[in-house]
């Protein structure tokens, strides 16, 4: 007959070691890294996230989670921009759930880097880039944020060569680092569009000529911009009014706008233009 002694110690040794088999046949794996790349063209970058998309749905429960890294000579706001055109991408084009993708801006690293995790649920990566240190911020001067294009529509495109994600902006990143500069305003310079776009054409006669179309933005462009950047930075972005001006550059050859921080006292950085429509001989006589 077993004594009372023994059979106190049996169940505490049941006690002690049924949670830890419990604990190593419920330990999820660890998150895997299924893809790394450098700078590409937008329509590699596609493919590459297809690619990831299939590892993915043979994990139902899991996450991906991406790191994205900028080179030093890339605008602070450049990474956002990037991490949310792959976030509408794989939204709206593979239809993942924006709950299974978690985005992570790296820090400044030797060039543009991107890192691909899929993370078995209750896990998650650790970087394995150390970024580099930025030992001096010059907060006594305008610093730009960003810099981008600016379309029309809000359908969410890509362009390989000239915009990348053309739907996307770094509005939220911008309005998040103004807040965290005390004094600060953020500062945005609209440029409306002027185009001048020529091409080649034969004529009857076998003679090349060239035919010009001008593509100019109207007057109300530049302030249909500001109105549209002030709202999503004051009514969804909660910057409060007195801390955001936006003015009007004048034309690009191509639809843009510049976000600077501003701290208090510093004077606004000078826009720059790089388009010049031709004034019509009437307001010349003027």
């Amino acid at each position: 007959m077993i004594s009372r002694k023994v059979l106190t110690v049996f169940m505490w040794l049941i006690c002690l070691l049924l949670p830890l088999k419990i604990l190593a046949q419920e330990k999820p794996n660890s998150a895997m890294l299924v893809d790394e790349f450098n700078r590409m063209a937008i329509s590699q970058l596609i493919a590459r996230l297809d690619a990831v998309t299939n590892q993915l749905q043979a994990q139902p429960t899991a996450k991906i989670f991406i790191f994205s890294y900028r080179s030093d000579l890339e605008f602070p706001g450049s990474t956002a921009r990037y991490l949310n055109g792959i976030k509408q991408y794989l939204v709206r084009g593979l239809r993942i759930s924006p709950e299974k993708i978690i985005l992570t801006d790296g820090g400044v690293y030797s060039q543009r880097h991107t890192q691909i995790w899929i993370a078995p649920a209750g896990t998650a990566p650790q970087a394995t880039i150390v970024p580099y240190e930025i030992t001096f911020v010059d907060t006594d001067s305008a610093r730009k944020f960003d810099e981008y294009y600016y379309p029309y529509s809000k359908d969410f495109e890509y362009d390989d060569y000239s915009y990348g994600f053309n739907s996307v902006n770094s509005l939220s990143a911008f309005a998040e680092s103004v807040k965290k500069e005390s004094g600060a305003t953020a500062y945005v310079i609209v440029y409306p569009q002027y185009y001048i776009e020529e091409t080649e054409y034969e004529n009857k006669r076998g003679k090349i000529l060239t035919r010009r179309r001008i593509r100019i933005d109207s007057a109300q462009t530049a302030t249909r911009m500001q109105n549209e950047i002030r709202d999503e930075l004051t009514n969804k972005l909660d910057l409060p009014l007195a801390k955001v001006r936006i003015v009007n550059g004048g034309y690009r050859k191509l639809r843009q706008i510049e976000l600077w921080i501003l701290p208090h006292g510093v004077h606004p950085p000078i826009a720059t233009p790089n388009a010049f429509p031709k004034i019509s001989r009437k307001i010349r006589k003027k």
